[in-house]
């Protein structure tokens, strides 16, 4: 620790201040050196290592400047023992992510305790600490929400918004590990001079390719704008010299619809980055699909199928 007595006076002339960032004191061949310049060297020196102490822990370390932050209020929810997808939870993996309700009430997960509905009430438990209130409940008379309420399906997720797994619904027949794995982003569009249709073709207006199918419309999660999913055509799948830029459509430009007519300008993509690995059985059906890369904003789920190299 820092010395408490005042050496800057005499006989010490010890004036080092650490705000001037010396590091050295240099001395001069043929030039006496002088009280002041050794005592400030060695404070120096005493300054640096304290600086490099104070960073330093171990078990038991006392640290200076830090308050304990309590709870008074440990909100939790008790939650079945399965998934929406049928698989069972696993609140140890939900710690740190954040949840939220259909009305958009948000809390993030602190802690957890395992448990089982057969043990009731001894239920699994996630601890939260909210982070706002919810949106206005039209079908209750514009109720708002601070906590959850039971029997809601709630939603986890990272505010990343990465991809978490891919789940397979039927692994066909007939694919290889070497097959590729597309994943395409739905689309924001706006300015539609008519409504678009599921399963038509999209194109875009200006060179009349790429071209995707659409297999969703949204015209009601952003206001004045239209969230659609979209898929590779089985024809260029099935092309063996057809590659991303046969589907990937192109942000800026506008695009047209191959049945409706209508046209819109595509505004950007919906999450990007993530990239995934395929794993067949020996008869090639489609084991799991492993994503080699997560990605973000993925806040609308792509299309994910499968291009075999094979064709």
């Amino acid at each position: 620790m820092p010395l408490e007595k005042n050496q800057n006076i005499s006989p010490y002339f010890d004036d080092y201040n650490a705000n001037s960032n010396y590091y050295k004191v240099l001395f001069k061949p043929g030039v006496s050196v002088q009280t002041r310049e050794i005592n400030q060297l060695q404070t120096m020196l005493q300054a640096q290592v304290e600086r490099f102490g104070d960073n330093i822990f171990k078990s038991g370390t006392i640290l200076s400047g830090i308050n304990f932050s309590y709870l008074p209020n440990y909100s939790y929810i008790k939650i079945n023992d399965t998934q929406g997808d049928g698989q069972p939870v696993v609140p140890s993996g939900y710690k740190n992510y954040f949840i939220k309700s259909d009305l958009n009430l948000t809390a993030r997960i602190v802690n957890y305790y395992d448990g089982l509905e057969s043990k009731a009430p001894d239920l699994n438990t996630l601890y939260l600490q909210y982070t706002n209130s919810s949106d206005a409940d039209t079908t209750n008379s514009n109720a708002t929400y601070t906590k959850f309420v039971p029997g809601q399906v709630l939603t986890i997720f990272d505010q990343n918004y990465p991809l978490f797994d891919v789940n397979v619904n039927g692994g066909g027949l007939g694919f290889a590990n070497s097959d590729s794995v597309v994943i395409l982003s739905a689309i924001i569009v706006s300015g539609n001079t008519a409504a678009f249709a599921n399963g038509e073709t999209l194109t875009s207006s200006a060179s009349g390719f790429p071209k995707a199918t659409i297999v969703s419309i949204n015209t009601t999660a952003i206001a004045n704008k239209t969230i659609i999913g979209i898929k590779p055509r089985s024809t260029d799948l099935a092309n063996s010299a057809a590659n991303s830029s046969s589907w990937t459509l192109v942000a800026n430009n506008n695009v047209v619809g191959g049945t409706s007519g209508a046209t819109a300008n595509l505004i950007s993509f919906i999450g990007s980055g993530a990239k995934g690995l395929v794993t067949t059985d020996s008869q090639g059906i489609v084991q799991s699909i492993t994503l080699s890369s997560v990605g973000q904003d993925y806040t609308y789920l792509p299309y994910i199928t499968i291009k075999p190299a094979n064709t």
